[in-house]
């Protein structure tokens, strides 16, 4: 199991060397291209997290993937994290920097799930409504989701906003339940 404060540490470390450096904006472009393509390739996630493969090759095959480099930083954490044995880490380190780096440029990413597609002005809509509540520049992730019926559930970190269809009508079968109990002298 991945440890918040230890893949935090290295993400900070990460994150207080670029704002010295003046390098935020690079080194959130790089994490970002090496996370994608990690997580989006599961064999070389598989090669890269295991323990067993030495951490020399480990750095080769991050080269040879990103041939056109990757920023110095990235690189470098890369191979404390390989040296270190805490390979798994990385993409959760990744994403502690990106939330550092995105509290710092005063940006936030929510996920939106939908029962059907938004046009752009609804999407814009949502995006400034809770961009002028949170104080910051949203991006919305969506992902379209028939079975939610209609509506929308927004996730802003931990927190869910659930305005579907289903949701409400799970809710209101849950009140008829605890109603139904009530009635009958079980609650």
């Amino acid at each position: 199991m991945l440890s918040g404060s230890i893949t935090r540490r290295y993400a900070r470390a990460l994150f207080d060397a670029a704002v010295e450096r003046d390098a935020l904006e690079g080194v959130s472009e790089s994490f970002a291209q090496f996370s994608r393509t990690v997580v989006g390739h599961e064999e070389l996630r598989a090669v890269l997290e295991n323990p067993t493969v030495a951490a020399s090759k480990k750095r080769q095959i991050v080269q040879a993937v990103f041939a056109d480099g990757l920023h110095p930083f990235v690189s470098r954490l890369l191979e404390i994290l390989f040296e270190r044995g805490r390979s798994d880490y990385m993409i959760a380190v990744a994403d502690d920097y990106h939330e550092l780096a995105d509290e710092r440029q005063g940006r936030m990413e929510v996920q939106l799930e939908t029962a059907a597609p938004l046009g752009d002005e609804q999407l814009a809509s949502i995006t400034a409504t809770v961009g002028s509540r949170m104080h910051k520049t949203v991006t919305a992730h969506v992902t379209q989701r028939p079975e939610l019926l209609a509506g929308y559930k927004l996730r802003i970190g931990n927190h869910v906003i659930d305005a579907t269809l289903k949701g409400m009508l799970t809710g209101f079968s849950q009140k008829l339940s605890v109603n139904r109990l009530g009635k009958e002298g079980l609650s």
